[in-house]
C-alpha cells in the first residue's frame, strides 16, 4: 500500500498505461533473449557469440541514428504505434522461419539481434512517453515506481522460458505468443493515447544524422554533468560485456544440456528480477531522492568494479553469477531508472534525440570495444600465444580497469552539477516549478 500511496489519483491512469507497457514489453524481452541466449550458445558455441554481439551493437547504433531522425518532429503517438504494430508482424515472420526448419542456428542469431532491437526503442519510446506525461518531480517519484512493472513482467518472462524448456521441444513457440502480446500493446495505444494529453514540444524542422549526433555532442562538450556521465556509460559497456561473456561461458560449461541451460539461465534471471523488484519498490525511490542526480551514478560502477573483482579472484561459477547478479539488478533496477529521470532535465525539444544518443551510442560503442577486448585475447588463445586461463585474466583485467575508470568520472558529476544546471542547453528548466530540482 506504501507504494500505491505515491501515485495521486490524477495520476493513476497514465501510470497504469505505462506500467502495462513496460511489464509486457519486459516479458517479451526477458522470455526471447533466454530462448535466443540459450539456444545460440547450445547449438553454435560461447565464442561466437562475440561475433552476434559485435554486429548487434552496430545495429542498434544504426537503429538509434534512424530513430533520432524522427523522435523530435514526429507525432509520438504515431511512432510507438508503428514500432509495436511493426514487431508484431517481424515476430510473427520470425515464428514462421523456425517453423519450417529454415535454420535454428541463424534463427537464433537473428532473433537475438532483433530483440536488442526491441530492448532499444521499445523503452526509448516508452520512457519519452513517461517525460511527456510526467514533470521532473513526478518523475523522481514515480519512475523507479513504474520500473517495478518492468522487473515483474521480466519475472514471468524468465519464468515462461524456463518452463517452456521442460514442457515442449519446440521453444520459439513464445515468438507466436510475443506477437500477440505485441499486437494488443500496439491497439492499447492506439485508443489510450487518443485520451491523454502530452507536453511534447516537436523540433521545428527535419533533421539529418550529423545534426543529431551534434546535438548529444554539444550536451557532452558543453554541460559537465552530461561529459562525464557520457564516458562512464561507454567505459561501463566494456565491463557489461566482459561479465555477461565469463558468465555465458561459466554456465555453459556446467550446464551443456540446452534444456538444463536454458532452465538455468531462466532461473537465475527470475532470481535477478525478484531482487529489482525488491530494489524499484523499496530501495530505488529513496536512494534517488538521497543522494540525487549528484551521486547516484557512482553506484553502478562501484558494485561493476566489485563484481568484476569477485569474478576474477573466485574462477567457477559461483564467483561469475554472484558478480553478474550484482551488476545486473544495479544497473536495471537503480542505474536506468536514475538515466531516465535524469534525461528529463533536457528540454522536450531535445530530450528524444539526446536520449537515443545516450541509450543508443553510448553502451553499445562500449560493447563492441568489450567484444575487440575479449575477443583479441580468445584469438591469442587460439593461436597457442596464450592459455585460457591467462586469456580470462587479460579480459577481466581490462574490464576491471574500465570499471575503475567509471567510477572516477562518476563520482566527479557532483562537483559539477549546480555549474551545469545553468547551461543555456537547460534553460527550459528555469521557466518552470522544477527549479527546486537543481538542488537535486
Amino acid at each position: 500500500m506504501s507504494i500505491l500511496t505515491r501515485i495521486n489519483p490524477n495520476e493513476r491512469g497514465r501510470f497504469f498505461l505505462l506500467a502495462l507497457l513496460l511489464f509486457f514489453n519486459s516479458m517479451i524481452l526477458e522470455s526471447n533473449e533466454v530462448v535466443a541466449t540459450s539456444g545460440f550458445i547450445s547449438s553454435i558455441g560461447v565464442s561466437q557469440i562475440l561475433l552476434v554481439w559485435a554486429i548487434d551493437m552496430t545495429i542498434v547504433i544504426v537503429t538509434s541514428g534512424i530513430y533520432s531522425l524522427f523522435v523530435d518532429n514526429t507525432d509520438r503517438r504515431r511512432l510507438v504505434i508503428s514500432l509495436y504494430f511493426g514487431f508484431s508482424i517481424i515476430y510473427l515472420l520470425l515464428y514462421g522461419f523456425f517453423n519450417v526448419g529454415a535454420g535454428s542456428m541463424i534463427g537464433y542469431g537473428v532473433l537475438l539481434v532483433i530483440n536488442d532491437q526491441q530492448w532499444l526503442l521499445f523503452p526509448l519510446v516508452i520512457w519519452a512517453l513517461a517525460n511527456d506525461m510526467f514533470n521532473i518531480s513526478e518523475a523522481k517519484r514515480l519512475f523507479p515506481i513504474l520500473g517495478s512493472a518492468a522487473f515483474i513482467g521480466g519475472m514471468v518472462g524468465n519464468g515462461l522460458a524456463a518452463a517452456t524448456a521442460q514442457i515442449v521441444t519446440t521453444n520459439y513457440t513464445l515468438l507466436l505468443f510475443n506477437a500477440v502480446l505485441i499486437l494488443g500493446g500496439g491497439a492499447l495505444l492506439f485508443f489510450a493515447l487518443r485520451r491523454i494529453a502530452l507536453t511534447t514540444k516537436r523540433s521545428r524542422s527535419a533533421e539529418k544524422v550529423s545534426e543529431v549526433l551534434q546535438e548529444g555532442l554539444g550536451f557532452i562538450r558543453e554541460v559537465p554533468i552530461f561529459r562525464y556521465l557520457t564516458f562512464a556509460m561507454i567505459l561501463l559497456g566494456i565491463g557489461l560485456n566482459a561479465i555477461e561473456f565469463e558468465f555465458l561461458r561459466s554456465v555453459f560449461s556446467t550446464y551443456s544440456d540446452p534444456g538444463q541451460l536454458q532452465t538455468f539461465y531462466g532461473t537465475f534471471k527470475i532470481a535477478v528480477a525478484i531482487g529489482l523488484l525488491i530494489i524499484q519498490g523499496f530501495v530505488a525511490t529513496w536512494l534517488l531522492n538521497r543522494l540525487g542526480f549528484k551521486y547516484i551514478f557512482v553506484i553502478l560502477p562501484v558494485i561493476m568494479l566489485s563484481g568484476l573483482i569477485a569474478a576474477l579472484m573466485w574462477p567457477g561459477l559461483l564467483g561469475i553469477v554472484l558478480g553478474n547478479y550484482l551488476v545486473r539488478v544495479s544497473k536495471n533496477g537503480l542505474d536506468d531508472p536514475s538515466i531516465k529521470a535524469f534525461q528529463g532535465l533536457v528540454p522536450d525539444e531535445r530530450r528524444g534525440r539526446v536520449s537515443a544518443f545516450m541509450d543508443g551510442y553510448l553502451y553499445p560503442i562500449g560493447s563492441i570495444i568489450g567484444c575487440v577486448i575479449v575477443g583479441s585475447m580468445l584469438i591469442l588463445n587460439a593461436a597457442h600465444v596464450i592459455d585460457e586461463a591467462t586469456a580470462r585474466i587479460l579480459y577481466l583485467s581490462a574490464a576491471i580497469i574500465s570499471a575503475g575508470l567509471a567510477v572516477y568520472l562518476a563520482s566527479r558529476i557532483h562537483l559539477h552539477y549546480d555549474a551545469s544546471m545553468l547551461n543555456w542547453r537547460l534553460k527550459r528548466r528555469k521557466r518552470s516549478s522544477a527549479l527546486a530540482d537543481i538542488e537535486l
